[in-house]
């Protein structure tokens, strides 16, 4: 077979191969299958395109992309959105904590297993076969090209919009600080209005509190030491008594409930599990329908505990709940009245990564008639 052909019929068996190299790679340890190949193979067949067509390796690097046929499945165009397989994966990359070194490893290693599976296969090479040698060569270069801008744009997005909301959510909480010590200064001795200014201090320095140990976390989880975990017997509905009992501080509005059912005492880290629940507490409390009450739930069975919040208020969309865990994709509801949420939109994606540390999965549903609820599962170790 010509090489566009073998790329083709071989896509899988190429794809198998290609994956054990870039799981080797750190930040592919918490990804799943599906996510450490996400666009390999439309780049793949990208690339059996390019080679396929007639003129010279300058038509590969000019010809357009992202408009392929229904039988290659094409990326859609969107505001600001990539435009081919290769901008996507770059964009993913960024997303998942991939340095630009191991991003072009990949690519790398693609281009490695394509042309030593096809000469094995091809054997004696002819002057047709060094010509697609050399489209298939400027295609990756293309698509690397293509991977490596976007990774580098949104790298850059991601970095201005963290000191955006960094100046912005800090902001709020140092405010409240200032004004709350300079009344204390400038009244006389009042015990309960004293103790009030006091508590509002100690909510917003709590809220700057948690911003930082959201921002230490985030970053362990992008330079590879991993969350610290120390698991011990833990009593999870008193755990939880407390996450609400501070939820209930923080947010004196709301209104808070819990329910607890069966053994829930098992084998966790209980301070990571607290700031779980923290994380879906505060998330409930921002997005919640202010009317509606915000349970948490944790119940035991032989096999596991499980612990849920859940709230009324505006079903979150398809779109929103593709990225819900993605760091810094906090959600945006109301008008431009509202003020946002006093969080960096760390919160859900550093939960999503201490219940995974916990060996537990999580998830999230979300509907008008049932509201919003995120469930952890925690199975019981020994």
């Amino acid at each position: 077979m010509r090489l566009h052909e073998f790329i083709i019929a071989n896509v899988e068996p190429i794809l198998i191969e290609w994956s054990e190299f870039a799981r080797t790679q750190p930040a592919a340890a918490g990804l799943s299958r599906t996510a450490l190949r996400d666009h390999a193979a439309q780049i793949l067949r990208d690339s059996a395109r390019d080679v396929s067509r007639s003129g010279t390796e300058d038509t590969v690097l000019s010809a357009p992309r992202g408009s392929n046929g229904p039988d290659i499945g094409a990326i859609g165009v969107t505001d600001g959105a990539p435009t081919s397989a290769a901008e996507t994966h770059g964009a993913d990359r960024a997303m998942n904590g991939f340095t630009f070194r191991e991003m072009i490893a990949e690519f790398r290693a693609l281009r490695a297993v394509v042309l030593r599976k096809w000469i094995e296969s091809r054997g004696q090479l002819d002057a047709v076969d060094l010509d697609h040698l050399m489209r298939f060569n400027a295609s990756i270069d293309r698509s690397v090209g293509e991977s490596a801008s976007r990774f580098s744009e949104d790298l850059d997005v991601a970095k201005d919009m963290f000191i955006a909301i960094l100046t912005h959510d800090l902001r709020s909480p140092l405010q409240a600080v200032m004004m709350t010590s300079q009344s204390l200064l400038e009244t006389t001795v009042d015990h309960d209005r004293t103790t009030a200014a006091l508590q509002r201090i100690q909510r917003s320095t709590r809220r700057m509190s948690g911003m930082v140990d959201d921002l230490l976390d985030f970053t362990r989880t992008r330079i590879g030491s991993g969350l610290s975990i120390t698991m011990m017997n833990t009593d999870l509905g008193q755990l939880a008594q407390e996450a609400v009992d501070e939820a209930r501080g923080a947010f004196p509005s709301r209104d808070f409930e819990l329910r607890v059912a069966g053994n829930v005492t098992g084998n966790a880290d209980g301070e990571r599990m607290k700031q779980v629940l923290a994380n879906l507490l505060c998330n409930a409390a921002d997005y919640a329908d202010p009317s509606s009450a915000i349970w948490t739930d944790v119940w035991g069975t032989d096999s596991e505990i499980r612990l849920a919040v859940s709230n009324g208020g505006t079903a979150i969309s398809t779109e929103q709940m593709a990225v819900i865990f993605d760091p810094f994709k906090r959600l945006r509801q109301g008008t431009d009245d509202v003020p946002d949420s006093q969080h960096l939109g760390l919160g859900l994606y550093i939960a999503s990564q201490l219940v995974e540390a916990h060996g537990g999965q999580i998830a999230v549903t979300s509907s008008e008639a049932e509201g919003t609820r995120f469930t952890v599962q925690l199975p019981r170790t020994s």
